[in-house]
């Protein structure tokens, strides 16, 4: 059993690994799968949170059911015994890992944040035009004909 490991040590262990097998069902941004594929490992996770945007299943590595042990199983034993399919899953997820920067991360956020603030901008000038439109009729109507 290894100890704490941190730096260049924590890496080149990571790195003497055949697959990373990542069984947290309530991860949200995922760290060590981009570490994991950034070290050219294929992944087995839970199809749950954070690995659904981050495991394309098939190409970068299995994705399995919550609570389905046996699914994460039969998924390690493919990769365990199929070296070509392993080799192939590795190359493909430390290309995909390859863009995801700090300011790449960065900068797609902001632009999710920029979106919801013209959705929001949107949804309140709407409101504002059906709340016109309702006031304009009652007063239309309030009006002696």
């Amino acid at each position: 059993m290894l100890s704490f490991q941190s730096g260049a040590d924590l890496g080149a262990h990571v790195a003497s690994l055949d697959i990373f097998v990542h069984p947290g069902e309530a991860e949200t941004f995922c760290q060590t799968i981009q570490e994991a594929q950034a070290a050219a490992l294929p992944v087995v996770a839970v199809g749950r949170g954070g690995p659904l945007d981050l495991v394309d299943e098939g190409r970068t590595g299995w994705l399995y059911g919550p609570g389905d042990l046996h699914g994460m199983r039969r998924r390690v034993e493919h990769l365990v015994s199929d070296h070509a399919a392993r080799r192939h899953f590795a190359d493909a997820a430390h290309t995909e890992v390859q863009g995801r920067t700090w300011e790449a991360i960065c900068n797609e956020l902001v632009g999710h944040y920029a979106r919801a603030v013209e959705v929001n901008r949107r949804i309140r000038t709407m409101r504002a035009k059906t709340y016109l439109r309702a006031q304009s009729r009652l007063f239309t109507n309030l009006l002696p004909g």
